[in-house]
């Protein structure tokens, strides 16, 4: 009898013990999920065309030899593939081992195009550098450096404005620029989109 009673009581504490684990397992199982996700920037700049002198190597690479004189361009499109409109700042990051001169001297002259601008309109006057806090210096004023981050500032007011690109649209533009007979050295100039400056 004893041995009756002692089977069941451990009987019962066993199932008790089993009922109370399924509980926790299926509380555990029903309240865990998993999402596995890949973000990437919503804004896809890429080169479309370039000029003799240079070379598309992908998207995001032209290389090539400029000789000092030579007036060189690149043209690159940009989409916004988000589904809300995009405040960007586009730079244009001029750097070299050498150094750049005081004002930039190496560039004379910069012309931008895009669909509104399809005979081009020279911009080197509404051009900036971009200082560390984000103020604007005018291009000839910009101090020698071995790197620079120029802005277009089409007022001219050198005050930083953001240029926005509309949900789901694709931009072109295009970027011409007119060298100093007396350049030399090694140059790498890249084009990125910033969501604020600096």
């Amino acid at each position: 009898m004893k041995l009756k009673k002692l089977l069941t009581s451990t009987t019962l504490t066993i199932l008790t013990l089993a009922g109370l684990a399924s509980a926790v397992l299926v509380n555990y199982l029903s309240n865990t999920i998993s999402l596995s996700i890949q973000t990437e920037t919503p804004l896809e700049v890429k080169f479309t065309e370039v000029s003799d002198q240079l070379e598309i190597v992908d998207s995001n690479t032209v290389q090539g030899t400029i000789y000092g004189g030579d007036t060189f361009w690149f043209k690159y499109e940009v989409t916004n593939h988000a589904n809300n409109d995009i405040p960007r700042f586009p730079v244009i990051i001029v750097s070299s081992g050498d150094g750049l001169s005081q004002g930039l001297q190496e560039v004379e002259k910069i012309i931008y195009y895009d669909s509104n601008y399809p005979e081009g309109i020279d911009i080197t006057d509404m051009v900036y550098c971009v200082n560390s806090d984000g103020t604007l210096t005018q291009l000839r004023n910009c101090p020698a450096s071995n790197t620079l981050e120029l802005f277009f500032d089409n007022d001219g007011d050198g005050v930083p404005q953001p240029y926005p690109i509309t949900a789901g649209a694709t931009w072109w533009n295009k970027i011409e620029i007119k060298t100093s007979p007396a350049i030399s050295g090694s140059y790498t100039i890249s084009y990125e989109e910033h969501f604020q400056l600096p």
